[in-house]
């Protein structure tokens, strides 16, 4: 026995056998009735109409054989198909393909006639036929399960759908249409769907589209309608075009989604970010965001108008490296550490007002600013932060503060700011051992002076006679005027009694010098009294006594002169 080779069309022979869905069928009457035809015709006790596939001939038809199929090795037929004309075999036993095949059971040699043989091709060409209805049956049946699932789905889904001929006139529309236009089919069959037209959209946009969709046969988009009501709706549209075989429209069809309510969010989210935009560049207060990397999203035109910089130059920078990267003194702030940062990294909301932005020139900002965390669906995506440039308010503040601890005449330190330098002065010396000399200064004859030629004049004296002071002393000691005509000079740091009196008698001599004043040529002189810590106080309130008590010693000693405190007894 020789097994038969695979067809070298195998592949395809598979596919085409396949397509008739018949292996493992129930038996048919006119299959049957063609095997016993076959029988009769060539006188044989066995006839079959056998299909062969990977690894079997099975049996649409058999007599003589109880037997559904073979395996492939042995199958007669395995060898027919490598034929495309009728395969005979007159005498098996004399084949070496056959002569052992236990399929062999006729031992009898038979010669077929040419009219045989004929007779058997034209069975065959029966089956064929027969397998060919079957399909066309199956085809059709799926043809027209095709078309009622087609039918439904046009009719029931949720999609709004209408169909046009090439003359774009309505053919059929279906429910959803109806449910989303109001328009029933006896109100628009054989219409045009311009009658949906709301006219918001332009001659040059139904060109456009008709332009695409007769060059693509296709066409996707957006636009707004009317209901039948009257109302406007927006829907996301479909259309394709059917061709017939000759290339030729045939029909349009059309999808489309009701989205008023996707457009109505939209329009009113855009609205709102329209506001919000006009607002925040409306703000007078700078304003940036920044993502979890800390680069720049956004600023407003207030950030670019304070700190000198354009949009372009901010937008995806590093904000801390660009305005943010040292304190007011230079000392670098490292990034680290930026306190705006902890908005975004611990989901804190952050204000301070002592830290400086810095312009693009390399100029600080005193500002204050607030930053927050963006989190959108619980997720931290970034920070926000607004401030305002200080730099006035800082001068105010400033200005205040110095109104407050300085006279407003001459501008010097006053009682107050005097006491606290003094303060400072003390335990810092009694910390390293150290000396302080304390004047009290008097000006003689200032009160004539005053009164006879007014308190402008007298204002002149004070501020000539503050400012002899100050060109008599160090930039670390300080001169106050702690009311009238009385000062108090502060040296922090003495060796000796005899240093503060080398001072004492150089600010004596100075103010003894004519002052020429609004075309006056004026004189007075000073009373100083001189208090030393530790020898003559430990405290503000004694050394102040102390060389108080000393200035008087001095006028009663004639004025213009100076004197130790020396305690009594």
């Amino acid at each position: 026995m020789k097994e038969a080779p695979l067809p070298i069309d195998e592949a395809e022979r598979m596919a085409a056998l396949r397509k008739y869905d018949i292996l493992d069928t129930e038996s048919e009457a006119v299959f049957d009735s063609l095997v016993e035809l076959a029988s009769f015709i060539c006188q044989t006790p066995i006839a079959a109409i056998s299909l062969v596939d990977e690894g079997r001939q099975w049996f649409k038809g058999i007599i003589g054989i109880n037997a559904r199929e073979t395996s492939r090795d042995i199958a007669f037929c395995a060898h027919a198909i490598l034929h495309d004309d009728a395969f005979v075999v007159n005498d098996a036993l004399e084949d070496e393909r056959f002569f052992d095949n236990p399929l062999v059971i006729d031992l009898v040699p038979r010669t077929l006639t040419d009219v045989q043989v004929s007779a058997i091709r034209t069975l065959a060409d029966n089956v064929m036929a027969n397998l060919d209805l079957r399909l066309s049956h199956k085809n059709i049946k799926q043809y027209a399960d095709d078309l009622q699932l087609a039918a439904s789905i046009f009719e029931f889904s949720s999609e709004s759908m209408i169909v046009t001929d090439a003359d774009n006139c309505i053919l059929a529309i279906n429910s959803a249409f109806t449910k989303t236009t109001g328009y029933l089919p006896e109100d628009v069959i054989g219409k045009n769907p311009r009658l949906l037209s709301s006219g918001r959209q332009s001659s040059c946009f139904y060109r456009d589209m008709w332009d695409q969709l007769n060059r693509s046969g296709s066409w996707h988009g957006e636009l707004w309608n009317l209901r039948k009501s009257g109302e406007a709706y927006a829907e996301l549209l479909s259309i394709n075009v059917i061709y017939r075989e000759d290339g030729s429209k045939r029909l349009h069809v059309a999808i489309f989604s009701d989205i008023t309510a996707k457009k109505q969010d939209e329009m009113a989210l855009q609205d709102s970010n329209t506001k919000m935009n006009l607002l925040l560049q409306s703000m007078a207060e700078g304003a940036y965001g920044i993502d979890i990397s800390g680069r720049c999203t956004f600023v407003n035109e207030s950030f670019l108008r304070i700190l000198g910089y354009g949009r372009n130059e901010v937008i995806g920078q590093n904000i801390h490296e660009l305005i943010h990267y040292s304190y007011a003194d230079g000392t670098p702030y490292p990034e680290a550490e930026c306190r705006i940062d902890a908005a975004y990294k611990c989901n804190e909301n952050i204000h301070h007002a002592d830290e400086v932005f810095w312009h693009k020139f390399g100029v600080p900002i005193p500002v204050e600013y607030w930053s927050r965390p963006i989190v959108i669906e619980g997720v931290i995506t970034g920070a926000v932060t607004t401030f305002i440039d200080v730099s006035e308010r800082k001068m105010e503040e400033e200005r205040i503060n110095h109104l407050a601890t300085h006279d407003t005449l001459c501008d010097l330190p006053n009682r107050d700011l005097l006491g606290d330098r003094l303060r400072q002065s003390l335990l810092a010396a009694k910390r390293d051992n150290l000396h302080i000399g304390l004047m009290y200064i008097d000006l003689d004859e200032f009160k004539p002076i005053n009164d006879g030629y007014g308190h402008g004049v007298g204002d002149q004296v004070l501020l000539e006679a503050a400012r002899r002071m100050q060109v008599c002393v160090r930039a670390s000691d300080t001169v106050a005027r702690i009311g009238g005509d009385e000062f108090i000079v502060l040296l922090s740091v003495v060796d000796s009694e005899a240093d503060v009196m080398l001072v004492a008698e150089k600010i004596r001599e100075a103010i003894n010098l004519p002052m020429m004043l609004a075309g006056l040529e004026l004189h007075i002189s000073s009373s100083i009294g001189i208090a030393l810590f530790p020898e003559h106080g430990n405290d503000e309130g004694t050394l102040i006594k102390h060389a108080d008590s000393a200035m008087y010693a001095a006028k009663h000693l004639g004025r213009n002169n100076v004197q130790v405190f020396r305690p009594v007894g």
